[in-house]
């Protein structure tokens, strides 16, 4: 039996949980965002919206790239598919293909991640952005023109990774906004 697109790609990705496509996830109102932080999730007040609440990436429930509370996640979790999944659903996308484009992001991911390392110690429990938010910071405030480069290269390898994450896993990017950096809840879709 063949597995479902589902089995075969979200469980060697997790991508979307993760840290590196979204910083956090707008949880829907009918979540119980108690029960998720009983369950060991981070929730935060959404600063931009009242009465909104985020659930903080990478995930506390991610695995290996498996979902620990599966049964018990939040509904945008339920519902979320990228682009590569829903293309290998359609039959638009082979599983070799998708498999190919996971992999591809997964090293540019890594590089990413060794040129913030290379700016001083990381916080693994942050989102990959906010990672190198905090890595140009403290680069700021040094005075040597080689880290002021290293952040500088930082920043651009960041704007092309996200740029490449939205075109490959989320919608096409319209504009030369920066990507999209939460989930959308599925009336926003």
């Amino acid at each position: 039996m063949k597995p479902s697109p589902t089995d075969d790609l979200c469980t060697r990705c997790g991508l979307c949980c993760d840290g590196s496509l979204f910083a956090d996830v707008e949880l829907a109102r009918r979540d119980n965002s108690a029960v998720l932080e009983s369950l060991g999730l981070e929730i935060e007040e959404d600063g931009e919206r009242a009465n909104a609440e985020l659930l903080v990436q990478p995930c506390a429930a991610l695995r290996n790239c498996r979902c620990t509370i599966y049964a018990h996640r939040p509904g945008c979790c339920r519902t979320f598919e990228c682009q590569v999944l829903q293309a290998v659903r359609r039959g638009t996308l082979s599983s070799a293909a998708a498999h190919a484009t996971i992999a591809e992001a997964f090293t540019r991911i890594d590089a990413v991640r060794t040129r913030v390392r290379q700016l001083g110690p990381v916080e693994e429990q942050l989102s990959l952005r906010d990672q190198c938010t905090d890595a140009v910071a403290r680069a700021d405030e040094d005075s040597r023109p080689q880290i002021k480069t290293s952040a500088d290269q930082l920043e651009s390898a960041l704007a092309d990774l996200e740029h490449w994450l939205h075109s490959e896993f989320l919608r096409p990017i319209k504009s030369s906004a920066p990507a999209a950096r939460r989930k959308r809840t599925p009336s926003e879709a």
